[in-house]
């Protein structure tokens, strides 16, 4: 199955470059193949109906569909446990095509973190730039988690 869209020019050229990573900012940029992988899980749930009434708790400030999922979010990064950011290629009015939203599987809650996949890149860099993000044991953290887990490891050393 095919996804049936056309991707925008900085995510089509970014995946080209890249083609996702495993150690980002929120857990994984997707690769093309993983993009493809997890929204035919979105699809097929979305097909199945399990949904229906879940669009009704969705919270939104208009930019975005009032949808618990919507066949244009392309997923573009997630964090392992149904959360994660989306192209949205079919916003709503008072939104923009090409923005990315945030997703949580759980509560509902869909916002604009992005006015485009180049201003998200360019957010997520600036934040590795700042020290907002380290490294440990080869992944990244955000500076407080990091902290934390090194002073978990050296308690456990004890």
């Amino acid at each position: 199955m095919k996804l049936g869209v056309l991707f925008p020019p900085d995510l089509r050229a970014s995946l080209l470059r890249h083609d996702g990573s495993e150690n980002w900012t929120t857990g994984e940029l997707l690769s093309l193949e993983t993009i493809e992988t997890e929204w035919k899980v979105w699809y097929t749930l979305l097909e199945d109906g399990p949904f229906d009434e879940a669009h009704a708790k969705v919270q939104t400030d208009g930019r975005v569909q009032k949808r618990w999922w919507a066949r244009g979010w392309l997923p573009i990064a997630c964090d392992g446990g149904g959360n994660g950011e989306c192209l949205d290629l079919v916003p709503e009015a008072r939104g923009v095509v090409g923005q990315v939203i945030y997703m949580d599987h759980e509560v509902g809650d869909r916002r604009v973190i992005a006015a485009s996949f180049t201003d998200w890149l360019r957010e997520q860099a600036e934040a590795l730039e700042a020290g907002e993000y380290l490294e440990y044991h080869g992944e990244l953290y955000t500076r407080d988690d990091a902290q934390d887990a090194a002073e978990r490891d050296e308690m456990n050393s004890i």
